[in-house]
């Protein structure tokens, strides 16, 4: 994709929406959309206050993950079909044994109207299909009701509840998973 304001024509396509491979070049266009506050609500990480802080950190997460620890990082960019609206982004930690943990970020202006619950079905498929994972892992703060929700429409299961710490606040999170049919 030469135009980061454009999405790909060769990105992945679901019904409504693009999924693309996440890049450094993209932070211009998602960084209005990431710094709602109301995102970082249940999610342990930040806003980046400027958009060559969240360009480097969309660089890092384009590189990879680190040398030596056997984990590969595969994150997107979802765009809206109808518009080419960025709204989101997807990711997947893939580990060792055919295992994954997933995560989707929805700018708020996306929530309620499908576009996460389609989004994680293609990110399933992609990654039981192009990958070869077998469970699928995702932990959500247990106050977060839109998230479990999801989850639970999704076909994953509760399998665990631990403490956890928000910016320095205790929370409980549940842990799901997803057992994929080889």
């Amino acid at each position: 994709m030469a135009d980061p304001d454009v999405p790909n024509p060769d990105a992945a396509c679901t019904a409504r929406l693009a999924l693309e491979p996440l890049r450094a070049e993209h932070a211009a266009r998602l960084f209005p959309l990431l710094a709602d506050p109301r995102l970082y609500v249940y999610v342990d990480d930040e806003a980046r206050a400027t958009v060559a802080l969240l360009a480097a950190r969309f660089a890092e997460l384009a590189r990879g993950a680190p040398a030596g620890s056997n984990e590969t990082w595969l994150n997107w960019v979802i765009w809206r079909r109808a518009d080419g609206a960025a709204i989101g982004t997807l990711q997947a930690t893939l580990e060792p044994g055919g295992r994954a943990w997933i995560g989707y970020l929805l700018t708020p202006s996306a929530w309620g109207q499908g576009y996460a619950t389609e989004g994680c079905k293609w990110l399933l498929a992609e990654l039981a299909q192009r990958h070869g994972v077998l469970e699928i892992l995702a932990s959500v703060d247990a106050r977060n009701a839109r998230s479990i929700a999801l989850l639970e429409r999704l076909g994953f299961r509760r399998v665990a509840t631990c403490a956890a710490e928000l910016r320095g606040e205790a929370t409980i999170d549940h842990r799901y998973l997803l057992s994929v049919a080889a």
